[in-house]
């Protein structure tokens, strides 16, 4: 899988911290990708490959077309936090277009 996106990081540690919310960066990098691939048609997309120096190990964060939902939800209190309230909006905008996406199949299945 081919990653647009690299970041390193001393240890393990700081990549875990990061991952519960602690970097901005990190969590605006997902949002952008999530919001960037709402009409994909791939399963898995690639977010970023992240290096931690001490452990010299490698983690790739990707996203499953299946919980954009969710992966939007979680990074809506992230943005919150960090008073980004344009891409807050952007987020609720996605959200509802999954949501819509996911209503309109639904009426196409029962009307078969």
């Amino acid at each position: 899988m081919k990653f647009k996106h690299h970041l390193v990081y001393d240890s393990s540690h700081e990549i875990e911290y990061m991952l519960e919310g602690g970097d901005y960066n990190l969590s605006r990098l997902v949002v952008d990708t999530t919001l960037e691939n709402l009409t994909t048609r791939k399963k898995v997309i690639p977010i970023v490959s992240i290096y931690a120096q001490e452990e010299e190990m490698f983690w790739d964060l990707t996203l499953d077309r299946e919980d954009m939902e969710e992966t939007l939800s979680k990074n809506l209190k992230i943005m919150e936090k960090f008073e980004d309230y344009e891409r807050c909006q952007e987020i609720v905008n996605g959200i509802k277009f999954i949501q819509s996406k996911k209503s309109n199949g639904n009426k196409t299945k029962n009307k078969r």
